[in-house]
């Protein structure tokens, strides 16, 4: 044998076999398959708390609690009137406090799937103005514990449903 035959037999060549190839793809490819789906899940959780966060149901819930709190604390508590099916509200309040007597009211009510606040005069009576607090309101009821008034609704829009409940406390 020559020299150059023995340098071929004993040079080893460097590299991959097909079979290593093969499992280091596989590999490659479940683990950016996992990542995928861990990213397109996370996804997906951010926009359904996002969109329950700032829907229109939650926002319109808000709306209303915070009416209701500003109606229900500046009310005197000798004048609260709720109707018999609970599902109204009516306070009288000072309009200022150099006023000697209650010269306004205010009526938060459901109606027709709505959730609305009035306010007017008591002398002469007048209504100044509606709002609508929110819509797609499934229920509504009112009632006094004590000196302080509570409301329990509850929104629906076909495709997220809520129920509020909130108490304020008359001050005057």
């Amino acid at each position: 044998m020559s020299n150059k035959q023995k340098v071929r037999k004993t040079k080893k060549l460097n590299g991959f076999t097909i079979i290593e190839l093969v499992i280091a793809v596989v590999v490659c490819t479940t683990a950016l398959m996992g990542i995928g789906f861990v990213t397109v899940e996370s996804q997906r959780s951010w926009t359904r708390t996002y969109t329950s966060i700032f829907s229109d149901v939650t926002t319109q819930s808000q709306v209303a609690k915070i009416c209701f709190v500003s109606v229900i604390r500046k009310a005197q508590k000798n004048t609260l009137v709720i109707n018999n099916a609970g599902n109204s509200i009516k306070v009288s309040y000072y309009s200022s406090s150099a006023v000697g007597k209650a010269d306004c009211y205010a009526r938060l009510y459901a109606a027709d799937g709505d959730l609305y606040v009035e306010y007017g005069t008591l002398d002469p009576k007048q209504t100044t103005c509606t709002n609508t607090l929110c819509n797609n309101v499934h229920s509504c009821r009112f009632q006094q514990i004590g000196t302080s008034v509570q409301m329990i609704f509850t929104l629906n829009n076909g495709r997220q449903a809520t129920t509020v409940a909130t108490s304020a406390v008359m001050h005057n």
